[in-house]
């Protein structure tokens, strides 16, 4: 019995905290991918400093459906949770283009028989992407919004700024495309002479 009360007291205690100190921002970036390549990464960061306990992380890439297409979403490998993790949540999912990844902190020894806690400053997700069929455009990178709901950090909602996507044609297609389409209107404009 008494164990649980302080186990309940440690974690109002760190909600309590992390509401004090402010909120978590999110800003996924604007970001230029190549065309017909996978592999591509994307790293999103977040910042505050505020102490959180787990991660719904969800993430969209425009109305779903066009754009480049997930490989992976990473939200350990190198992150803010990579240290204190208890792994991906099972129901945690990548389809080409929604995720969503949910992870929990592991008890450790500085807060006792607690749950431990993360520093919201650093990585928190590598998107890996694949615009295989896909020359140019531009396409949101959603955080909030998404059709999974928001991010958050188990309860603890983030300021986020959603993003974008821009597949830049390569110079060398791009001067080519521009090349011929100079042709193709000299040749119009005499035969309209």
């Amino acid at each position: 019995m008494l164990k649980t009360s302080v186990s309940m007291l440690v974690v109002c205690g760190l909600v309590s905290l992390a509401s004090a100190n402010g909120t978590p921002v999110i800003d996924a970036g604007v970001h230029s991918l190549l065309p017909n390549q996978a592999g591509q990464t994307v790293e999103i960061f977040v910042t505050g400093g505020i102490l959180v306990q787990g991660l719904e992380f969800n993430v969209q890439i425009g109305d779903t459906t066009s754009g480049p297409v997930f490989e992976d979403v990473d939200i350990l490998a190198g992150t803010i949770f990579g240290p204190s993790n208890d792994g991906i949540f099972p129901g945690s999912y990548i389809t080409p283009r929604v995720a969503y990844q949910g992870t929990t902190t592991v008890q450790t020894l500085d807060v006792g028989w607690g749950p431990g806690y993360v520093s919201t400053d650093g990585l928190l997700a590598t998107l890996t992407l694949d615009t295989t069929g896909i020359s140019g455009g531009d396409y949101n990178l959603l955080l909030t919004g998404t059709n999974e709901g928001d991010t958050n950090f188990a309860g603890v909602l983030a300021d986020i700024t959603n993003g974008s996507l821009s597949v830049i044609p390569e110079p060398l297609s791009l001067s080519l495309m521009l090349v011929g389409s100079g042709l193709l209107l000299r040749r119009r404009s005499r035969r309209t002479r």
